[in-house]
């Protein structure tokens, strides 16, 4: 109570003296802006949700790409079948580009969104015993990473073996 209304009302209540009206009306209002915000909360909540969701399926569908390809034996494929899989690859890459663009304008916009509405920050709040605050993007950068490597793996192949 004395977090969502006022150290002032919630020791006024607690006190064995009686409420007043103007009291009453107070400690109403304040419940009423509470629940408001409260309300507000459970929305940004559920956009993270909802952001988090997307990007994620993103993410699996690039890994999914990178563990189907990444064992591949390249003697037997076509330089054509090589090609087209450094193709998809590129794809995959510029999806996982695409992801951080999005993860950080949906941080410069929470942030900014945070800053005007006097909330605490959402990300230190939601992921305040996890090493990395951005963890999409952490693994963003993990996948472009494995990408890489493996474009890198593919050429190294292609000019070292006959």
């Amino acid at each position: 109570m004395s977090a969502e209304i006022s150290p002032e009302i919630t020791a006024a209540v607690i006190s064995d003296g009686p409420i007043g009206p103007q009291v009453q009306q107070t400690i109403v209002t304040a419940a009423m802006n509470a629940q408001k915000e409260r309300e507000k909360f459970v929305g940004t909540l559920n956009a993270k949700m909802s952001a988090l969701s997307s990007a994620y399926d993103t993410l699996s569908e690039i890994q999914e790409t990178i563990l189907s390809i990444k064992n591949k034996q390249w003697q037997k494929h076509s330089f054509d079948e090589i090609y087209t899989i450094c193709q998809k690859f590129g794809q995959r890459q510029s999806e996982c580009e695409k992801v951080l663009q999005e993860r950080q304008a949906q941080r410069q916009t929470g942030h900014a969104r945070i800053q005007r509405d006097s909330v605490p920050d959402l990300q230190t709040y939601l992921y305040q015993k996890e090493i990395s605050k951005y963890t999409v993007i952490n693994d963003t950068l993990y996948l472009y990473d494995n990408i890489r490597m493996e474009c890198r793996r593919i050429a190294w192949w292609i000019t070292t073996c006959d």
